[in-house]
């Protein structure tokens, strides 16, 4: 397994774009720490064309430390629909949660490295990458 530390997101980000495939098996692969693996996830997910956020984990119940955490497209979930609150009828709001099941989970093992326990990288809406401005964007 390889060991990413000292990741700098500019170098991957790079490198992803300037090759012609996208690593996809990450499974296994091991990170020093949390920040690393949202780097390196955030890389990858701007060369393909989607944003990402932190979402659930968990706590060991002896150590109270963090044991797994997974990212996930800023498209997934869905929106709360039943909300008491009234809509202001001067906003417009887009729906932006379409329910993406693509994710990158992570776990920590014995010797305190994170590791790919999981990648879903399969989307339920259009990604897109825009060459013009260098960012990603969604369609």
């Amino acid at each position: 397994m390889e060991i990413v530390s000292d990741l700098n997101v500019f170098d991957l980000d790079e490198a992803l774009h300037n090759t012609n495939t996208i690593l996809e098996s990450y499974v296994g692969l091991q990170f020093d720490d949390l920040d690393s693996v949202y780097n390196f996830y955030n890389a990858y997910a701007r060369s393909v064309g989607f944003g990402i956020r932190k979402n659930s984990g968990a706590k060991s119940q002896l150590s109270k430390e963090l044991i797994w955490k997974n990212f996930v497209c800023d498209k997934s979930g869905l929106i709360n629909q039943y909300s008491t609150k009234e809509p202001s009828t001067s906003k417009k709001y887009y729906v932006t949660r379409v329910d993406c099941k693509a994710k990158l989970d992570v776990r920590k093992n014995k010797e305190g490295k994170w590791f790919v326990s999981g990648f879903e990288k399969q989307h339920n809406h259009g990604v897109r990458y825009t060459e013009k401005n260098n960012k990603a964007s969604i369609t």
